[in-house]
């Protein structure tokens, strides 16, 4: 269950005006996007972990790791 308030936030932001299957095809489109910069690269920006590594790794790690995120699945059919 969302709250009232995250509800709103997500509006007022525009993600919270799209359905949740919008929403996923979104971050999948993200996630081959992300897959072609790196290529075969280990790091975004190089070849030492940097901050922008981090950021994304943190972003992409809610969907992966958590048991119940609708996007775990499309990521594990994405491989």
């Amino acid at each position: 269950m969302i709250s009232p308030s995250v509800k709103d936030m997500a509006w007022k932001q525009g993600m919270g005006r799209h359905s949740e299957d919008e929403v996923l095809q979104m971050v999948l489109k993200d996630v081959r996007t992300l897959s072609q910069i790196l290529g075969r690269r280990k790091y975004l920006l190089g070849n030492e972990v940097c901050e922008e590594d981090a950021a994304v790794f943190g972003l992409l790690s809610m969907g992966v790791f958590a048991s119940d995120s609708p996007f775990k699945a499309a990521y594990d059919g994405e491989r």
